[in-house]
């Protein structure tokens, strides 16, 4: 997995104890400072590292990675399609792309308000409209246009677009850290602060200030708590189409406590699904399982999946090949081969996962 904008390693360290230790994690961020912070955290996890570097430039392979996520760190790219067709060379053909990004300025109020005060500081420039920013322009909100966004991941290769809007509240410590936050994420207007007098300074502190104290009521006290308007999108790199009689599926769940990871064995020519599992972690265990009670319903001439750990291990593969099955890793395939799993999975996540 790759994790991008990694940051502190949060999210990193979180991905790479799901994964356990058959896994790999791989944490990318621009920052050499933030990446010394999260490998002084990470040091005694063995399946995670860090690396510096630009993600829309840096070498990270072919072929590599079975998921990228990032939580707020794709807005930024300088060229974006260029930085997404870095990314989809960096996944398996399966692979999957997974972020969050926020919706439009008005629809995130608490950060719409510190614009306006930064603005009032720091006007934009003369002919700009400071409710729809330049869509070329890196920043939190660069992405919030439902139509860039797929224009972007279409151009750089990516299919099977999903989009999910979540509204809920996040939680950003005291005032002070939450004006902190809130400047951090200002993006271009970083530049003009920094030329910025003591005077101007704490007048745009005192604005934002009293902006960050109109968000504490009862419901969520302090100034802690702000609603958000994200998106969570998926989508896939898929350049194969199966052309075996048994094929494997794999997805996963993102719950606020960790992932839960779906594992399906489909009859390539009916459809029909003959197993399926899930599991916490992408350890071998549960797949075993899933093709040990396909294999009671039917045994395939030909056993498709895509190159991960699992299906490589020497347990999965022997078990194959014990029951004279032949082995497809050959990367052939159609995008819309993964419709079919998909709409198992939403049946399991409602009626077995979400209570």
């Amino acid at each position: 997995m790759l994790d991008v904008g990694c940051g502190s390693g949060a999210t990193s360290r979180h991905m790479a104890e799901r994964v356990g230790l058959q896994g790999r994690v791989v944490g990318v961020d621009i920052s050499i400072t933030i990446l010394a912070v999260a490998k002084e955290r990470a040091e005694h996890i063995s399946n995670l590292r860090f690396e510096v570097g630009d993600a829309q430039t840096m070498d990270l392979g072919e072929d590599a990675f079975d998921l990228i996520y990032s939580r707020f760190g794709v807005m930024f790219f300088q060229d974006a399609i260029a930085a997404f067709t870095n990314l989809h060379r960096a996944l398996k053909p399966t692979g999957r792309l997974k972020f969050l990004a926020w919706r439009a300025a008005a629809e995130n109020p608490w950060m719409q308000q510190p614009v306006t005060a930064i603005q009032e500081i720091f006007p934009p420039p003369p002919n700009s409209n400071p409710d729809v920013p330049d869509p070329n322009a890196p920043g939190p909100f660069s992405l919030a246009q439902l139509e860039r966004l797929h224009h972007v991941l279409q151009s750089a290769g990516f299919t099977e677009v999903q989009v999910e809007a979540i509204d809920n509240h996040m939680r950003m410590g005291s005032a002070d850290e939450a004006i902190s936050l809130i400047l951090g994420m200002m993006g271009p207007s970083i530049d003009q602060m920094s030329l910025a007098t003591h005077e101007q300074l704490t007048t745009l502190h005192d604005s934002i200030r009293r902006v960050v104290a109109h968000y504490d009521t009862a419901e969520y006290p302090s100034a802690a708590s702000r609603a958000l308007g994200v998106r969570i999108l998926t989508t896939r790199r898929v350049d194969h189409a199966g052309e075996s009689s048994g094929e494997y599926r794999y997805d996963l769940y993102w719950l606020h406590s960790g992932f839960i990871y779906l594992v399906a064995v489909m009859d390539w020519f009916s459809r029909y699904v003959l197993s399926w599992s899930v599991s916490i972690t992408m350890e071998v265990g549960f797949c075993l399982e899933a093709l040990e009670q396909a294999l009671e319903v039917a045994k395939p001439e030909i056993f498709n999946t895509d190159p991960g750990v699992q299906f490589t291990s020497v347990d999965f593969r022997g078990r194959l090949e014990s029951a004279g099955i032949e082995i497809s890793m050959d990367g052939r395939g159609r995008a819309l081969d993964h419709v079919f799993v998909e709409r198992l999975w939403r049946t399991v996540k409602y009626e077995d996962l979400i209570q």
